[in-house]
């Protein structure tokens, strides 16, 4: 009787031991779920974290990059309106000043209605414009070294100023002229 009771006994202690061991792989595979999830969730902020600042340092950097860019251009469109601005104030220029000086001054004294009138332009053309006034009544041409690249006119004692001079009309044009050389201009400027 006494072996049996300690059978009994061993199976009992066997049995228990049996549950105790799945009870504690049971909790041993909760934990493990628990921990995985836990490591999975935080993972997945820190990837959100980097990712978000990974994307502000692209972006910061691709700022930094257009800025370089249009800084670049802004260089390139300066160095050509400075070789432009040299070559308009050269004695050559003086032949481009000719060649179209009727109807510059036609369209020139169409803004001064009122007589006297002053044209000032550069001392080589003077004597140019002189005989393409010649017989204007109130008109004066008036030799200004300030005015190497084309004609100014003033009428009214300096009231109505109207500049037509090479300089003049490429500021006017250079927002045009800055779109077409952004165009043609090289990749790397």
């Amino acid at each position: 009787m006494l072996e049996n009771v300690a059978r009994d006994a061993t199976r009992q202690a066997r049995g228990i031991l049996a549950e105790a061991r799945d009870e504690a792989r049971l909790l041993l595979c909760e934990a493990e779920e628990r921990v995985a999830k836990e490591l999975g969730s935080r993972l997945q902020r820190r990837e959100t974290e980097l990712r978000r600042s990974a994307a502000r340092r692209l972006a910061a950097a691709e700022r930094e990059a257009r800025e370089l860019e249009l800084g670049a251009r802004e260089r390139y469109f300066e160095r050509v309106f400075e070789a432009v601005r040299e070559r308009l104030s050269a004695p050559q220029s003086s032949d481009l000043l000719r060649a179209g000086l009727a109807p510059r001054l036609a369209r020139l004294l169409t803004y001064l209605p009122d007589r006297p009138a002053a044209i000032h332009c550069w001392a080589g053309i003077a004597t140019d414009v002189e005989a393409a006034i010649e017989g204007l009544e109130g008109v004066k041409v008036v030799p200004d070294a300030a005015s190497p690249t084309g004609l100014t006119a003033e009428s009214g004692g300096g009231a109505v100023l109207v500049d037509d001079s090479l300089e003049r009309r490429l500021d006017t044009i250079a927002e045009a002229l800055r779109i077409e050389l952004a165009r043609e201009a090289p990749e790397q400027v």
